[in-house]
């Protein structure tokens, strides 16, 4: 709200850097959780009742869902101003992609338990 109220008002550049700073602040922390949170499903799916492993992958799905919803709203509502915040957007595609890297190896080990009988 306060970089789209900045950017439409004429603020001053300082403002709007501000203002975008927030903006970008919670989309990767929630980002960066959504991965710390997928590292502790493929824990449990790797000790928990075999009988639980399809509800595991799940949880791993959802989380997936979240983190790439996270970027896509990041991606196509807070502008693209310029080399200022490339920072931003290449830790933001890391970030995705690292959790998308923690979600195939969930799903290669716990599949991998479901196989074994």
């Amino acid at each position: 709200m306060k970089l789209a109220e900045s950017r439409s008002t004429g603020a001053p550049e300082e403002v709007i850097n501000q203002a975008w700073d927030e903006a970008i602040k919670c989309p990767l922390e929630m980002i960066r959780s959504v991965g710390e949170a997928m590292t502790c499903a493929h824990e449990v799916g790797l000790k928990c009742r075999r009988h639980l492993l399809p509800d595991v992958l799940v949880v791993c799905e959802l989380l997936a869902g979240a983190a790439w919803g996270a970027t896509y709203i990041t991606k196509y509502n807070i502008p693209k101003p310029g080399p200022f915040h490339d920072k931003f957007w290449i830790k933001l595609d890391y970030y995705s992609w690292e959790v998308a890297g923690r979600l195939q190896d969930a799903r290669e080990a716990i599949t991998a338990r479901l196989s074994v009988k």
